[in-house]
């Protein structure tokens, strides 16, 4: 059953929201405000995208699914399995929405830990909110967030810094790196496009196109999108070198000529 959210009018001016409406020709930017209303309080789904779609947009001719593999693509949500059955949630939910302290508890599995380095920052601004969420005094809720607080716990050792084997001008003259593991994905996802040549094109579009250079947290979804529009690239076919078939007409005409020339002989030796 849905749910009362509330929405920031920021929300409307969201440019990335935007970009991705205009690359997949989907309504993200309702299909994603209605899926808070589709949310527990947790911000977790079930992944049923026919019936979210029945909830969120009865009446437009869209396949849902689309819509929720989308916004999983660029962070928006994150599809999680458990016992399975499909489940979504929205990174940073429980952060910037009022809760009622009458909703119920979720009743949905947990999702896996996601770290702390994901799409949060971006999802942030298109969540609805009037200001962070204040915990309140439900114990069930008091004791889930206890049980989550391990950010911390264990030390990582300091890693190598990461190749970086192209840059691209954003907004406002910034600089963003495209690093080996983000080109290894892309070449992953999409092994029939030559990523190489894409960048080239890439590059030159953001140099002619300055109004509409994208932000350094947006060039990972405007790669993504671009590759997902680009033709692949297809070998060339070796040319065909073994000897062609001559037609039905060559050979009655080879056959004509060749009568035609013994008539020929005959006549000039009759005349002999």
């Amino acid at each position: 059953m849905p749910r009362i959210r509330t929405i920031k009018p920021e929300f409307f001016c969201h440019e990335e929201l935007f970009d991705l409406e205009q690359e997949t020709g989907l309504p993200m930017r309702i299909a994603f405000a209605g899926l808070w209303t589709v949310c527990d309080r947790e911000g977790r789904f079930k992944w049923r995208p026919r019936t979210i779609k029945a909830q969120v947009l009865p009446y437009d001719e869209v396949e849902f699914s689309r819509v929720l593999d989308a916004l999983a693509t660029r962070g928006f949500v994150v599809k999680y399995a458990s016992d399975g059955c499909e489940f979504g949630y929205i990174p940073g939910f429980n952060r910037h929405q009022v809760i009622n302290n009458r909703e119920a508890a979720s009743i949905l599995p947990e999702p896996p830990e996601v770290p702390q380095n994901t799409e949060d920052s971006r999802v942030d601004d298109a969540c609805p909110t009037r200001a962070p969420r204040v915990p309140h005094a439900c114990k069930e809720e008091g004791k889930g967030k206890e049980g989550k607080g391990k950010e911390g716990e264990v030390a990582t050792a300091p890693s190598q810094p990461e190749k970086v084997l192209t840059t691209f001008t954003c907004k406002g003259g910034q600089v963003w790196e495209l690093k080996e593991t983000f080109w290894k994905e892309m070449k992953n996802a999409y092994p029939r496009h030559d990523i190489r040549g894409e960048c080239v094109k890439m590059k030159a579009w953001l140099a002619a196109n300055e109004s509409r250079r994208k932000t350094p947290q947006g060039m990972k979804r405007f790669i993504q999108g671009w590759l997902s529009k680009a033709e692949p690239s297809t070998p060339q076919q070796p040319a065909d070198t073994r000897p062609r078939m001559p037609t039905i007409e060559e050979i009655g005409n080879a056959r004509r000529a060749k009568e035609a020339a013994a008539a020929k002989r005959q006549a000039e030796v009759r005349s002999a």
